[in-house]
């Protein structure tokens, strides 16, 4: 179960080499916005160094390229429950699929969701 020991997530990060340190502070923060929320549909905004953008000399560029992604993560609960090492998995895979639209940037986003005519995200928990 995901939530029995808090304290063997250690455990399963030593016993992961292919779930980076990045993902376990994603997935620890998406765990403790479940807390406080109670919802188990989180996003999590994550910080990429937006170097691969199609620049030409790009590498040449001094000074921070930072583009902030949201990243959408399923919190299991319940009969769903699922091991740490699965949670962290699909936090990292997750991490993983929003690289390709680093720099599509946040009003474009907001502006996509605002033409669904859906509200774009609840502020009250955004700092």
């Amino acid at each position: 179960m995901i939530y029995s020991d808090p304290f063997s997530i250690s455990d399963e990060v030593e016993a992961r080499p292919d779930v980076t340190i990045a993902s376990v502070v994603r997935a620890a923060w998406t765990f403790v916005v479940h807390q406080y929320t109670g919802t188990d549909d989180v996003v999590v905004g994550a910080p990429l160094a937006g170097r691969n953008m199609a620049v030409s000399n790009i590498d040449k560029i001094v000074g921070p390229i930072v583009a902030t992604v949201p990243i959408r993560v399923r919190v299991p609960s319940g009969k769903n429950s699922a091991t740490i090492s699965a949670f962290l998995r699909g936090v990292q895979d997750a991490a993983a699929a929003v690289i390709p639209f680093e720099q599509t940037g946040l009003q474009h986003m907001q502006n996509s969701v605002w033409k669904l005519n859906r509200p774009a995200v609840s502020r009250r928990y955004l700092w």
